[in-house]
């Protein structure tokens, strides 16, 4: 209908709604690219550029990559090459936008084992200039689906036709998991080549602004400059180094380093935070052992030692507490204590910091201890709690064990005293379990005593509650177990 409607009145593609939208702009918004290709095939000259930009200085690619329609986007590219250099009115360009979707790539998602040996054997098609191909059938997608490393064409075909059996058996589960699995590597590939563009593109623009000089150190101060000038035309408050790091995206932090070394000095520019600080800051435990273990890093003690405008340290921020997106995936208070106490004594122990105080007059140990007393209360009332349960329970287990153990099976011997099976291999183990059930249960009675009365430190967390807890909790079930055994024996007694 509206390529009738189009061919007939052609002026109506530059007409914008409410929003400021043009047809072109809210068919990237949609994330339909047949739509998009036709409409933009049917702009005459240069006007197509003008329409694919809203009123807020934002254009088709911010919003495709926004959208996560990463194929559009790589069209929109190939189409308007010039849009790569293009940014807002707030300055974010799309390599902003897209440093702002950590799960677009690979290092932004958590993979069981299985899904991860199925990730790795799915296939993915390069992404070509033009129009959409027509849709397979599924018999189709599910033989270009999967990629069998270094098989051959007839054990491909063999597979092939195991997993379409399969397909018949558990069509739910198994098509729809491949699928989604198959959705996510492409998200992640086309994000990965996309970001290669953009970076690409800027690395070819840095060259292009640098005047040529025969002196080796001139070249690369003018370098210096040109990579800082470019990554803040648009006078955004973070550079993309700083995003990506702030939200965990290992490829394009790689990726930025590679190509331009200097981007290690971009500081936000109000806060006054480095790339080192935001990973420590948000967590990003990954990008930190990245920049720590980097061979060649530009001035590591520099970007390490770092200060923001409140001179805090990256050791100041790792002593304030964790936000909640990431407590969230942490089951318990007492495991995201354990979590935090490690993390503030790993970047404590990476660098050799400087103690000082920052504008507040206080110390890394100072700002740890405030920001985490709430939660260390919660993680004491919770030992507490969970300590007085397995204490009741041991020590009615125990009651148990002592009474199965002074119990003989099978009677004793009235003139001697011995027991009638003494010398029966049942007997032995009987013997052995109610002796072992017994000792087991006054350990984890004693241990778990000894967690409810003891005050726990800081570090307290990081290895003695988690060992005396795994050590207690080991116990009772070991006891728990034997008392099965004995119930078990008197029943079959009786």
């Amino acid at each position: 209908m509206w390529k009738y409607i189009t061919d007939e009145c052609k002026e109506l593609l530059g007409r914008r709604n409410r929003e400021g939208d043009t047809p072109l702009l809210r068919a990237v918004r949609y994330g339909k690219k047949g739509a998009f290709l036709c409409l933009y095939g049917m702009c005459e000259g240069n006007t197509a550029t003008g329409y694919c930009k809203n009123d807020d200085g934002k254009n088709v690619l911010h919003l495709a990559i926004e959208g996560g329609h990463m194929d559009l986007a790589f069209q929109i590219i190939h189409k308007e090459e010039d849009l790569m250099d293009s940014f807002d009115r707030e300055g974010i360009s799309p390599l902003h936008v897209l440093a702002e979707k950590p799960t677009a790539f690979r290092s932004g998602i958590h993979l069981s084992l299985l899904n991860k040996i199925m990730y790795h054997c799915i296939f993915v098609e390069e992404l070509v200039p033009g129009a959409p191909k027509a849709k397979n059938n599924i018999f189709q997608e599910l033989q270009k689906m999967i990629k069998l490393p270094g098989g051959t064409e007839s054990f491909r075909r063999i597979f092939f036709s195991f997993l379409c059996s399969c397909f018949f058996v558990d069509t739910c589960l198994g098509s729809s998991q491949i699928r989604k699995l198959k959705e996510k590597k492409e998200m992640h590939a086309w994000s990965l080549r996309i970001m290669n563009k953009l970076l690409e593109h800027a690395a070819r623009h840095t060259y292009e602004m640098n005047p040529k000089h025969d002196e080796p150190s001139q070249r690369h101060y003018d370098c210096c400059i040109s990579e800082y000038g470019y990554f803040r035309r648009g006078g955004a408050l973070e550079t993309p180094i700083l995003v990506a790091s702030k939200n965990g995206i290992m490829e394009m932090v790689t990726k930025i380093l590679e190509l331009f070394p200097m981007a290690i000095y971009d500081t936000h520019k109000e806060n006054w935070k480095n790339t080192v600080v935001m990973a420590v800051e948000n967590r990003q435990s990954h990008i930190y052992d990245f920049l720590l273990n980097r061979k060649h890093l530009l001035d590591r003690e520099i970007a390490f030692r770092a200060v923001d405008y409140r001179r805090n340290t990256a050791l100041h921020l790792a002593g304030k507490l964790a936000g909640y997106h990431h407590r969230q995936h942490i089951p318990t208070s007492m495991l995201q204590m354990q979590w935090e106490v490690k993390w503030y004594q790993y970047v404590q122990n990476s660098v050799r910091f400087d103690i000082r105080k920052n504008r507040d007059e206080c110390t890394p140990d100072e700002i740890f201890q405030k920001n985490h007393a709430n939660l260390e209360d919660e993680s004491k009332r919770w030992i507490d709690s969970t300590s007085n349960s397995c204490s009741f329970i041991a020590a009615l287990i125990a009651t148990v064990a002592f009474a199965s153990s002074a119990s003989v099976p099978g009677g004793v011997n009235q003139d001697t005293g011995v027991p009638i099976l003494l010398h029966h291999l049942a007997f032995s183990i009987f013997a052995m379990s109610s002796l072992l059930a017994l000792s087991c249960s006054m350990i984890s009675l004693l241990i778990f005593l000894a967690i409810f009365v003891s005050k726990d430190q800081n570090q307290d967390f990081t290895r003695n509650l988690p060992r005396k807890f795994l050590f207690g909790l080991t116990s009772l079930h070991i006891h728990s177990g034997h008392v099965d055994l004995f119930l078990l024996w008197e029943l079959l007694d009786a």
